[in-house]
């Protein structure tokens, strides 16, 4: 895995988390991109799978998704609708919510529903 994080590091392609630089958040084989624009995203999807190839691995298209944060402000849109992503030529699904560890993440910067989730789960006992 750190082939791939390093490639996709070097790559210049990132976003800005307030002032920090972030492209990859990765765990065990959990891997996130994270990309400020649909080219920069398709480029990070392509690095990835250019590396992950070198190290006689390759990612599972059908279990990998994108999801796509609309900006704050709406007037700041470029888009409606966005190109398909495609995964070493198979086109990945766009999901509005995903799973990773154990939280559901929602494109519409909004926490409340997985925090309710979390919440009302029954307790594990002992």
């Amino acid at each position: 895995m750190r082939e791939i994080t390093i490639d996709v590091t070097s790559c210049g392609t990132c976003c800005q988390i307030g002032s920090t630089p972030a492209c990859i958040l990765m765990y065990a084989d959990a891997l996130v991109l994270l990309s400020p624009s649909w080219g920069a995203q398709q480029k990070l999807i392509n690095v990835c799978a250019e590396s992950v190839s070198r190290v006689d691995m390759m990612f599972n298209a059908t279990k990998s998704t994108v999801m796509i944060f609309p900006p704050h402000r709406i007037a700041r849109r470029a888009l409606g609708t966005f190109p398909i992503f495609s995964l070493s030529g198979v086109a990945l699904s766009v999901v509005d919510n995903c799973k990773y560890l154990c939280h559901i993440i929602y494109s519409v910067n909004d926490d409340n529903h997985d925090i309710t989730r979390q919440i009302n789960r029954p307790l594990l006992s002992g």
